[in-house]
């Protein structure tokens, strides 16, 4: 695809549209499901472009105003790949995926405990992801349905082991209007690898956020493009480590990556 060159008033423009927006949206205290119905409503009426810019700029906002001086783990976008009600796993925990899976095998491990530090017992975790492709299932990959898409519950020790792959940087938009319309204004639309989560407990808020991998070549570099600044609390430290049992149980190859996160969340 040929460069295309900024246009830097429609750029300004842009920017003070969505400068204007934004304060309608909290000063009203949109939540995140309103939002959501607003867009799917305008996608009806046609009208990709606005469907693109409220996913690209105007749900990240509204997440951290829904939730601003709360304690408990920061709140992130949902994003467009959400599937419900995907496949309920039992232990040990080892998402959907093909036998020839690619990507860094990857044990991801999950803690869930109140503002006081205490443990959760029986949280479920519904946990979405793209491929090492950098696509998802159900959407725009090649995988079959359900592929890397799971819910999972948490342990008496409010604690969940689950086996993956690392997911892959990716760029949210690749082509078509909404593309260039990006590049017109001097944005692009990478993302860095990261996974999905949605989480609920009796007696606590749910929380949708999102996880990145310290060391991501786009999170260290260029920045996401779709959301802006990503939360440094929402950065895993990851480690690569050899261990053939914990492997064995888990359908992982003796050396594998190792990602570990506690969630706080915030009573109902």
């Amino acid at each position: 695809m040929s460069e295309i060159q900024v246009n830097q008033r429609l750029r300004k423009i842009t920017e003070e549209i969505v400068e204007a927006i934004t304060p309608v949206l909290l000063n009203n205290n949109v939540a995140r499901e309103e939002l959501m119905m607003g867009a799917a409503w305008l996608a009806k009426l046609e009208l990709p472009l606005f469907v693109g810019l409220n996913l690209l700029y105007f749900e990240g906002p509204v997440v951290d105003n829904q939730y601003k001086g709360q304690p408990g783990t920061e709140a992130f976008v949902q994003g467009p790949y959400y599937v419900a009600d995907p496949v309920a796993l039992q232990k040990p925990y080892r998402m959907p995926m093909r036998d020839d899976e690619p990507g860094t095998p990857l044990l991801f491990k999950a803690r869930f405990v109140d503002v006081n530090g205490k443990a959760i017992t029986g949280a479920r975790m519904d946990l979405w992801q793209a491929g090492n492709d950098g696509t998802y299932s159900n959407f725009n990959a090649n995988a079959p349905g359900g592929n890397l898409r799971a819910v999972m519950q948490a342990d008496d020790a409010g604690e969940i082991t689950v086996a993956t792959v690392r997911p892959a940087p990716y760029e949210a938009v690749h082509e078509g209007p909404i593309y260039d319309f990006i590049h017109l204004i001097g944005y692009h639309a990478w993302r860095p690898a990261h996974l999905h989560l949605t989480l609920n407990a009796e007696g606590f808020q749910p929380l949708t956020t999102q996880l990145f991998f310290k060391g991501d070549r786009i999170l260290e570099g260029i920045g996401d493009g779709v959301v802006g600044e990503i939360k440094d609390d929402l950065i895993m430290d990851v480690q690569s480590v050899e261990n053939s049992e914990v492997a064995s149980t888990y359908g992982l190859p003796a050396r594998h990556e190792v990602a570990e996160f506690t969630f706080v969340m915030r009573a109902a």
